[in-house]
C-alpha cells in the first residue's frame, strides 16, 4: 500500500503520530484561486503518475480529482470519495467523475449524472472518523465548559473553496462573541 497526500490542515500530523509512510506530493499546498487550483491539480496529477508509473498499485481510492485522472491514464480502477453533492462542487464533480471508475458516497448524497458510478452507503463521512473506536474527546480542552452538561462544539470554515465562492459567513470575531454568549 502506498499513501500519498497533498497539504490540507492536519492531514500530515495525523499520520506523522500515526506512524504511517506517506509521500506528499503537494507539500507547499496552494493559493485559493481558481488559477492556482488548476495549476496545482495539474502539478499532481504528474507527481501521482510518476508514483504510479513505478508503484504499480491495483486500486486507487481517495478524495482527489488526480485519482481518477491517473487511473484513466493507467487503466487503473478508481474509487473517488466524495460527501457532498455534485451539485454544490460541480468543479470538483466535472474533473473527477467523469474519469472515475466508481463514487463512493453516502446514500443521500446526489452525483448528479454519474449514479451509474455511485456506490453509496447508509452513513455520513464524518461519522466514520468520530466513532468511539477512533476518537475520545478531551474533555481537558474544554478550559471553562462544564462538560457534565450538554454542548456542542462549532466549526468555521475560511469559505475560500471553490465551491464557497460567492457564499458568505460569519468571521472570527463574531464567531468569537457568538461562543461568549452560548
Amino acid at each position: 500500500m502506498e499513501i500519498l497526500i497533498k497539504k490540507k490542515e492536519i492531514l500530515e500530523e495525523l499520520l506523522q503520530n500515526a506512524g504511517w509512510q506517506y509521500l506528499n506530493i503537494n507539500p507547499k499546498g496552494r493559493a485559493d484561486n481558481k488559477i492556482a487550483i488548476a495549476w496545482s491539480l495539474l502539478k499532481r496529477d504528474v507527481e501521482f503518475y510518476k508514483v504510479c508509473r513505478a508503484f504499480k498499485p491495483q486500486l486507487m481510492i481517495g478524495t482527489s480529482a488526480e485519482i481518477a485522472h491517473v487511473g484513466k491514464l493507467l487503466s487503473i480502477p478508481s474509487i473517488v470519495v466524495n460527501e457532498d453533492d455534485a451539485e454544490i462542487v460541480p468543479l470538483f464533480a466535472k474533473l473527477a467523475y467523469p474519469f472515475a471508475t466508481y463514487i463512493l458516497a453516502p446514500e443521500c448524497c446526489s452525483v448528479g449524472k454519474w449514479k451509474q458510478k455511485k456506490i453509496a452507503y447508509k452513513s455520513y463521512h464524518e461519522l466514520a472518523y468520530l466513532h468511539p473506536n477512533h476518537f475520545v474527546p478531551d474533555v481537558n480542552r474544554l478550559k471553562g465548559i462544564d462538560s457534565t452538561k450538554p454542548y456542542f462544539i462549532l466549526r468555521f470554515a475560511k469559505l475560500t473553496a471553490h465551491h464557497d465562492e460567492g457564499r458568505t459567513g460569519i468571521n472570527a470575531g463574531i464567531a468569537s462573541q457568538i461562543i461568549e454568549i452560548l
